[in-house]
């Protein structure tokens, strides 16, 4: 895999050891431990997990999970990435791969919640702030949240 991308720092894939894992149904060791890591939840049935190593550190994972039943949309939950790696990009390569990788699997709409810090995050990404009334009704009730959506 080749990537380059460039976000208040620089990654760029393809000089170094960089490997992106997805998993799906039977979810490894290796990412339960970075789970634990990340004070993450473990991932559960349904869920789309993808996770970034380097030289076998783990940097960065995110998970989603089918929304409010089949073909309602995925629901981008615990995206983190080391405190060591951040500001380089890393983030916004696991949550474009995903993107990649899920609308070619099943191309629903991908909502993510999140603080207003980071809106700039996800408009640089393509997602789409919702107003509430417009969102998934499992999201409503999340009001200190803002709910953004990358269209299908």
């Amino acid at each position: 895999m080749t990537t380059n991308l460039t976000h208040n720092g620089s990654f760029n894939q393809e000089k170094s050891n960089y490997s992106l894992h997805h998993e799906t149904i039977r979810f490894s060791p290796k990412l339960a431990q970075l789970c634990k890591q990340a004070k993450q939840r473990k991932p559960q049935q349904g869920d789309q997990v993808f996770w970034l190593e380097h030289d076998s550190q783990a940097l960065g994972l995110l998970r989603l999970r089918p929304l409010d039943g089949p073909d309602q949309g995925w629901l981008l939950r615990g995206l983190w990435v080391h405190p060591a790696w951040r500001e380089q990009g890393l983030g916004s390569y696991l949550v474009a791969s995903a993107i990649k990788d899920i609308q070619n699997i099943n191309p629903l709409p991908i909502y993510a919640m999140a603080t207003n810090q980071l809106d700039g995050f996800y408009q640089r990404l393509g997602f789409e702030r919702l107003m509430d009334h417009n969102s998934p009704t499992s999201l409503q009730i999340q009001s200190k949240w803002q709910i953004w959506i990358y269209p299908s």
